[in-house]
């Protein structure tokens, strides 16, 4: 008996510690659309001890609202609201700024994790999923996600610019007649549309 090996004590699991700089890389603009008080008070808790703020909707309409008067990052999307639920408000999201990379990443935020309710978050136009309550590592792993995306769009976006910059200044110094064929093909239209396009996506980045 004196030589039996005492018990091994079970691995303990570290829990997740949050960065409070994380906010630095990049920053987010983050909506919280989730009509539970103490959900909201949680939620925003987290974000703080990350360094973010957060702007919240109470429900559906509100969150949809909210998209409308400024630009989001991402949006933390409750999927059972009042008056408008989740997976209806980001429809409308997605219906009103078809292009991915002019509206908020969308992450679902369900206490139901039943099988096929990620399947039906993704194809309303969800981004990413995560249950309640909610867990830092998570959280912590959607909110990284958006970050590298948005790092990798800027990034195109700016390449793309300079190239369309450059195209720009070699067509200015080209005869005014010959440069709406050559850059264009003689659409016009186009070119006023490549400007503000122009315009436009520079004061984004």
């Amino acid at each position: 008996l004196a030589h039996e090996e005492a018990p091994k004590a079970a691995p303990t699991t570290a829990k997740p510690r949050l960065d409070a700089q994380m906010a630095e890389r990049p920053p987010l603009r983050i909506l919280l659309a989730e009509d539970n008080v103490v959900n909201q008070k949680l939620a925003l808790r987290l974000l703080q001890q990350m360094g973010y703020r957060a702007d919240v909707a109470s429900n559906g309409i509100e969150a949809v609202e909210c998209c409308a008067r400024q630009p989001y990052d991402v949006v933390l999307m409750d999927v059972q609201m009042p008056e408008m639920d989740g997976l209806e408000a980001t429809r409308r999201i997605v219906a009103r700024w078809p292009s991915p990379a002019l509206r908020p990443r969308i992450v679902a935020m369900t206490a139901n994790a039943m099988q096929g309710d990620r399947e039906e978050c993704l194809a309303a136009g969800m981004d990413d999923y995560v249950t309640k309550p909610i867990r830092v590592d998570a959280l912590v792993q959607a909110l990284v996600a958006v970050s590298s995306m948005l790092q990798r769009e800027r990034t195109a976006i700016k390449v793309l610019l300079q190239l369309l910059q450059t195209v720009a200044l070699a067509c200015s110094l080209l005869p005014e007649q010959a440069r709406p064929i050559i850059l264009y093909a003689g659409n016009s239209s186009l070119h006023s549309d490549v400007q503000s396009l122009l315009g436009g996506v520079s004061k984004l980045y």
